[in-house]
């Protein structure tokens, strides 16, 4: 690779013991490359807004690349600070956060998020209707044509304890423990009253929601269910199609989320138990998302298409190895 000012930055690789690091700032110094030749000077020297074009070129694809690259940067800094080539001794990139890198992140080509990277996501959603609807979807509902949020009403909820009824296309129940977050997100949903339309990042409208018990309701005057007054399929499809809009993605879809939620799922279970891969591991994923049976059994073949050990090591940063076999 191509580096600007490539002795100094030789120096410091070689001053770096792992060899990962070693491999990840290489690609760091290369993208900063086209930067520090546009304006004459080695990274060490830059200012924020200078830094902000070499993230830029780095196109970080998870907040997780993004944070790293920040570290690595603002390390690069402090040891040329260290070593006298910068020509003041303030590092740009000291007191900043990880919220500051995440704003680089390329969502246009991305398929599954990181739970932190989802968070981000919805903290800059306009209605908690949606916040709720896409964090249901993470954390294993599902059905037929959105049932089971369409059907999530006040009453199928153990808000105290945090589990929710759902309900099916077929009326079929099953019960899922859910986290804090959906809980708040959830009742800020079902206390909102009206829905908010933006456009070009500008608040164009807002219309009054239908009052109902059902947590997802459509905005008055929208076609609904006349049978059971829920939200229609037709409605969130619409919702999701403004919102990959809105944030300029070309993957944002029910099964995406939710797949995201189970390898979210994963890092938890591994948390919990010091490993994975154990079949009761997997089936727990399973049955959580209501996975499609093999043999009464949740399809665990079919989870290893985006289970996989490469999106655990991106999102999650986790070393797991997953066996791409039929279990």
């Amino acid at each position: 690779m191509e580096y600007y000012n490539y002795p100094i930055k030789n120096r410091y690789l070689e001053s770096i013991d792992n060899e990962n690091s070693r491999t990840t700032i290489g690609y760091i110094f290369n993208h900063s490359l086209r930067t520090e030749m546009i304006l004459e000077k080695d990274m060490y020297n830059f200012s924020r807004e200078d830094i902000e074009s070499v993230m830029r070129n780095i196109s970080p694809g998870t907040a997780n690349y993004a944070k790293s690259s920040l570290f690595h940067i603002r390390s690069y800094i402090s040891w040329a600070i260290k070593h006298g080539y910068r020509d003041n001794n303030m590092n740009p990139l000291d007191n900043i956060t990880g919220a500051w890198a995440s704003k680089f992140v390329d969502r246009t080509s991305k398929i599954h998020y990181s739970e932190e990277e989802l968070e981000d996501l919805l903290s800059e959603f306009h209605n908690a209707q949606d916040q709720a609807m896409v964090r249901l979807w993470f954390e294993g509902a599902g059905g037929r044509e959105f049932s089971e949020v369409k059907n999530l009403s006040y009453y199928d909820i153990d808000w105290i304890n945090n589990i929710l009824t759902l309900r099916d296309e077929s009326r079929n129940e099953r019960k899922i423990t859910v986290s804090d977050k959906c809980m708040k997100y959830i009742e800020n949903a079902y206390r909102q009253t009206n829905y908010i339309f933006v456009k070009d990042g500008e608040i164009v409208s807002e219309r009054p929601l239908e009052q109902s018990d059902f947590i997802l309701r459509n905005v008055a005057h929208r076609k609904v269910d006349e049978k059971t007054n829920e939200i229609g399929s037709g409605s969130i499809y619409k919702r999701l199609k403004e919102l990959k809009v809105y944030f300029g993605l070309d993957v944002f879809s029910p099964n995406a989320i939710r797949q995201s939620g189970q390898i979210y799922m994963v890092s938890a279970i591994y948390e919990r138990d010091g490993h994975f891969g154990d079949k009761l591991q997997w089936y727990e994923i399973g049955d959580r998302f209501n996975v499609t049976k093999v043999n009464n059994n949740p399809n665990v073949t079919m989870m290893k298409n985006y289970i996989s050990t490469e999106i655990l090591k991106d999102l999650y940063d986790l070393d797991i190895k997953i066996e791409k076999r039929r279990s």
